[in-house]
């Protein structure tokens, strides 16, 4: 069918359609009556012949304001309309879906398009659909209208009015700053303690999590993020600022004050758009009603958002001990503070006293387990994972299994991941994210656990979601950027990262990220600055940090072939982290390099040791793996081959594995394997100036320098 008229070309605001041509007689009328309107639009009557014609497409939605993408079961199976709303997506368009009839999307698609406006067509009078979608597309600061006089109105300039007011308050899905947000949404703010003592301040800050939690249960209320509504605490900005940054319509403010046996909660729900009191309250109650005085504010504030709602029956926490619940907040909020070695045994310290108070408390064994596991993976030590893992499979006993906890599994789901069972983990945090939906940190792991899992796409898009959610969550940006990192995709790796400094400029591990990807683009200079800027941090460091700046910074004196400092590089990052096995293979590498065969030996044995242990908790950890494999090649030890065969079984697509695989063969003289695995690697994405520059290669190259200069060749 041809179109109804020629595609927008112009510098104008416009609108990109994505429908499926089995719907193109209604799409094309709608189409129709919004060009008349006024509204430019481009759908794919504008590919240009002859041309290539995802450029076309890609070209057509970056240079968009809007995407109106009608859904039907024809566009939902089709490959193109789902590429195109996931690069609308992926590129922050403005996404208005109009439903042309009662359509299940698939999980993916749902994930994706979860945050954008949608209607339905089928379920509207020509009117109000009109309206609506007007008004979805004539949004103040980013209208797609033409800059001409329409031709003909099908509503009074006063009708209009009246249904852009409409849908901006019934159908409040966007989340731009300068736009009205969801009627039923609400953020809390951080409660301010009032008692003598400073430190019982976590107490506050507990009972905000847990209202947070409780509020968010209900599937009808939009509840701001945790991390971006505490960004207000101690910070100074009126109720209407805060309003339009967590995007709400109401806020919940309040206090504290504890003593000795009491304590006093006084709240006030607030309308942002006009700044009256929607409700207040004040509980005075001794301490063992706390659990039940949540259900009655988390059930006060739903009803005062959405009145025909039925709140939650209980509070979702397994114990019922107020001692054991006040140890359990301390612990939460230690965590907070920092990720030092101080801090993770404080705060076991603390749950580990809560489980001592009541011994069935499945959330502070889940928390204990996630703590063990954090542990872990800072420190490598092997204990730490034993006991992590103990702690989530007592969570899961003890947890009432017809009202599972978010919370257990979660855990359980973050426990599996770091095992390499990551099928277990999808399952248990897909449990997580159906009791606790849209929390940035549960979809944080899920999307870690795709990715493990080799869907790139699908940790990509949950991660985005994550990030859509609560922008401020830095943890799941980082993540973004390792996913990227890990894809040899260093530009979009290095650009997250730095997006990570924006949000959190105190997280020095994102220069880390920097600096790496810079390196593996082959800025040096660029990588060194980042790196040195962690050095001149006036920021308190974790050791762990560090080490990885020593590390870094010793690879790239390796490569420049300055062994000896290298050599100084790899000991400090040793010094600092014991227990890391790729730092003594880097300074085994350094002390080859400068011709210290002996203490080669000795640190090569070191992280043969420690990759051994690696591997009894996660043997699908291809690096591990690999990185073995490396070892025990240039230490002359049986067994090289095989854990480089089982590198490439796990991850056979991984441009660094080849490169791995490479250095094996290389070390055990089969240069003809070790050239194959190269010209793998490369065609694969690998840095073919990572290769060029590696000293272990150099005799490769001089050997055989024809094969060898062939890797390079396009």
């Amino acid at each position: 069918m041809q179109g109804p008229f020629p595609a927008y070309r112009g510098d104008a605001p416009y609108v990109f359609v994505c429908y499926a041509h089995e719907d193109s007689t209604t799409v094309y009328a709608d189409m129709a009556w919004l060009e008349e309107e006024g509204v430019n639009l481009w759908y794919d009557e504008g590919i240009t012949a002859g041309s290539e014609w995802t450029e076309d497409i890609a070209g057509a939605i970056n240079n968009c304001t809007h995407v109106l993408y009608f859904v039907s079961a024809s566009s939902v199976r089709s490959r193109h309309c789902r590429n195109e709303v996931q690069y609308a997506i992926e590129h922050d368009k403005a996404v208005l879906c109009v439903y042309l009839e009662p359509t299940d999307l698939p999980d993916g698609l749902q994930l994706s398009i979860g945050l954008s406006q949608a209607l339905a067509r089928y379920d509207l009078s020509d009117a109000d659909y009109r309206g609506k979608v007007f008004a979805g597309l004539a949004r103040p600061g980013a209208t797609a209208l033409k800059p001409r006089a329409r031709r003909q109105r099908w509503l009074a300039p006063s009708a209009v009015l009246a249904c852009v007011v409409a849908i901006v308050v019934a159908m409040g899905f966007w989340r731009e700053p300068d736009n009205a947000p969801d009627p039923n949404s609400i953020g809390v703010l951080p409660l301010e303690y009032r008692g003598p003592d400073s430190s019982d301040d976590y107490f506050a800050d507990g009972l905000t999590d847990e209202l947070i939690i409780a509020l968010a249960r209900n599937p009808e209320l939009r509840v701001a993020p945790r991390l971006s509504s505490f960004y207000f605490k101690d910070r100074s900005a009126s109720l209407d600022e805060i309003g339009r940054s967590l995007q709400v319509r109401y806020l919940l403010e309040g206090n504290v004050l504890r003593t000795s046996g009491d304590f006093r909660i006084s709240l006030r729900l607030i309308d942002v758009k006009n700044g009256s009191s929607v409700w207040q309250e004040t509980y005075s109650r001794d301490a063992q009603a706390i659990f039940a005085v949540q259900n009655d504010i988390a059930g006060a504030v739903t009803r005062s958002v959405l009145p025909d709602a039925v709140a939650p029956a209980d509070s979702g926490i397994s114990t019922r001990s107020t001692v054991a619940f006040d140890h359990y907040l301390k612990g939460r909020a230690l965590l907070r503070t920092g990720r030092s070695a101080a801090a993770y045994q404080a705060a076991l310290e603390e749950f580990d006293t809560a489980i001592r108070i009541d011994a069935n408390f499945a959330e502070a064994y889940a928390a204990r387990c996630k703590t063990y596991l954090s542990r872990y993976r800072r420190l490598h030590d092997d204990a730490d994972f034993t006991e992590a893992e103990a702690a989530c499979f007592r969570a899961l006993t003890l947890q009432d299994r017809s009202h599972p906890t978010w919370q257990v599994h979660a855990a359980l789901g973050e426990l599996y991941r770091v095992a390499g069972r990551q099928d277990k983990a999808i399952a248990e945090l897909s449990m997580a994210n159906t009791i606790h939906p849209n929390s940035p940190e549960v979809l944080r792991y899920l999307g870690a656990a795709l990715a493990a899992s080799g869907d790139v796409d699908g940790a990509e898009t949950t991660l985005r979601h994550a990030i859509a959610i609560d922008p401020s969550d830095w943890e799941t940006r980082t993540a973004l950027a390792a996913v990227y990192y890990d894809q040899h995709r260093y530009e979009e790796s290095a650009a997250v990262h730095q997006q990570v400094l924006d949000v959190a400029p105190e997280y020095t591990n994102a220069l880390l990220g920097i600096g790496s990807a810079r390196y593996m683009l082959g800025d040096r200079e660029g990588a060194s600055e980042a790196w040195i800027k962690v050095e001149q941090s006036n920021l308190p460091i974790a050791k762990t940090t560090l080490a990885t700046l020593h590390s870094n910074l010793g690879t790239s004196y390796y490569y420049d072939g300055d062994f000896e400092s290298a050599v100084e590089s790899q000991t400090r990052a040793t010094q600092l982290a014991p227990n890391a096995h790729e730092f003594w293979g880097r300074l085994a590498e350094s002390q080859r390099g400068a011709g210290h065969p002996d203490e080669e030996k000795a640190a090569y044995e070191r992280a043969i040791a420690i990759a051994q242990q690696t591997l009894l908790v996660n043997p699908n950890d291809w690096e591990t793996q690999g990185l073995l494999a490396i070892y025990l090649a240039f230490s002359g030890l049986d067994g090289a081959t095989d854990h480089a065969e089982r590198m490439l079984a796990i991850d056979p697509d991984n441009p660094t594995a080849h490169y791995f695989a490479a250095l094996v063969s290389y070390a055990l003289h089969n240069y003809d394997a070790a050239l194959a695995s190269l010209n793998q690697a490369v065609s694969l994405g690998f840095s073919m100036e990572m290769i060029r520059q590696d000293p272990d290669l150099k005799d490769l190259a001089a050997q055989l320098p024809e094969q060898f200069a062939a890797i390079f060749q396009d």
